[in-house]
């Protein structure tokens, strides 16, 4: 890559520049997702309803989420040494960590509260300690979603094909929504990519895998681009152009074109993808212009280490449950549980960043020096 000028990266030898911006995006929409997270689980109803509730919901949701979905394609298509067995191997590793994370951060959590009457099962409701485990959330659509990017970069090597196909998803994934049969066990997988929230799927296959589609071409460009400073200097109107094309849509025909907040319709999808560019020349114009970045340095650490610090927040979330109830918290509580959970998700990254550091440095030591 003959890039001319490297705003916001860091050059790593013999691999492509790494573009903290995409770090710092990333990083950024974590304060977003601690945010809606504890605001769900903690937040009482009154809380959710008040101006500060809904602003939240409205910028911290599912545009928070395509960020990362996004950002994980460009990661895809920027890549400098592809190889197929290694993603579709990160891919199965992702999709298992996602329902063991269901076990450690719900069903375990809801299991004792049943057992030591914290809770009883008519408070639950219709949720059970295997509706829990059973949920499909970001990890198991990123697992299945790097499998097929991963496929599609590899037999379709260029990112026509990538646009192509994130236009298939995104217009026509309502055509096949809610797709079901009479067998339970097939309806579980169908969900993973058919399903919506209150089948218990977060993020179903269709129409999420949009974004990272999306995001592929996105990361070609950028791996190939002569002047990154010229690209992400054209990020803010490739952004505002993206959004403006998917409200319009929005407008004409909202029950096409935006359907479902955790299952957007193609408009909703242009103009979450707008919204990522405009992220993404924030993020470039913060780390060129900040000269005091003791801040933004923690932020691009969040985003660097993303899969850990997920893990850490929804472990600290599940299990406080047990100690602050569901949707107990009024308005100053939930905003200090945000802080909180914040603070104990980075400390928690940073000790398994470490403890991987120190483990990494030991296996390199030489078998002798252990005699």
């Amino acid at each position: 890559m003959s890039n001319s000028s490297l705003s916001g990266a860091v050059v790593l030898p013999q691999e492509n520049p790494r573009i903290l911006a995409f770090d710092l995006t990333r990083g950024i929409a974590v304060l977003f997702m601690i945010a809606i997270h504890v605001l769900y689980h903690y937040g009482r109803t009154d809380v959710a309803d008040s101006a500060i509730g809904v602003a939240i919901q409205v910028s911290a949701g599912t545009p928070a989420a395509s960020v990362f979905m996004l950002i994980m394609g460009i990661f895809i298509g920027y890549s400098s040494k592809p190889s197929l067995k290694q993603d579709l191997f990160r891919a199965a590793g992702l999709f298992a960590i996602g329902y063991l994370l269901n076990f450690a951060r719900g069903t375990v959590p809801m299991w004792l509260s049943l057992q030591f009457g914290l809770v009883t099962q008519e408070q639950l409701g219709e949720y059970t300690p295997l509706s829990e485990f059973l949920m499909v959330d970001i990890f198991q659509f990123a697992g299945l979603a790097l499998a097929i990017c991963a496929l599609v970069r590899h037999f379709l090597p260029h990112p026509i094909y990538w646009l192509a196909a994130a236009a298939i998803v995104a217009f026509g994934s309502s055509l096949v929504w809610d797709i079901g049969s009479n067998s339970v066990v097939i309806d579980e997988i169908l969900q993973l990519f058919f399903g919506n929230k209150r089948e218990g799927v977060m993020f179903p296959l269709f129409s999420w895998l949009a974004y990272p589609l999306a995001g592929m071409a996105v990361g070609y460009w950028f791996k190939n681009t002569k002047n990154i400073d010229v690209l992400f200097s054209r990020s803010i109107w490739i952004g505002l152009t993206l959004m403006s094309i998917g409200g319009l849509l929005i407008m004409l025909n909202t029950r096409y074109f935006f359907a479902e907040n955790m299952r957007g319709g193609p408009g909703l999808i242009i103009l979450l993808i707008g919204y990522t560019f405009l992220w993404l020349w924030i993020s470039n114009f913060l780390l060129n212009k900040v000269k005091n970045r003791k801040l933004i340095d923690v932020m691009v650490f969040w985003g660097k280490n993303i899969t850990p610090f997920y893990i850490a927040q929804w472990l600290i979330i599940g299990w406080g449950l047990m100690l602050v109830g569901s949707q107990q918290l009024g308005m100053a509580s939930t905003l200090t549980a945000m802080f909180i959970v914040l603070l104990l998700s980075h400390f928690g990254t940073r000790a398994w960043v470490n403890f991987r550091s120190h483990k990494g440095k030991a296996m390199e030591q030489p078998a002798a020096s252990a005699v």
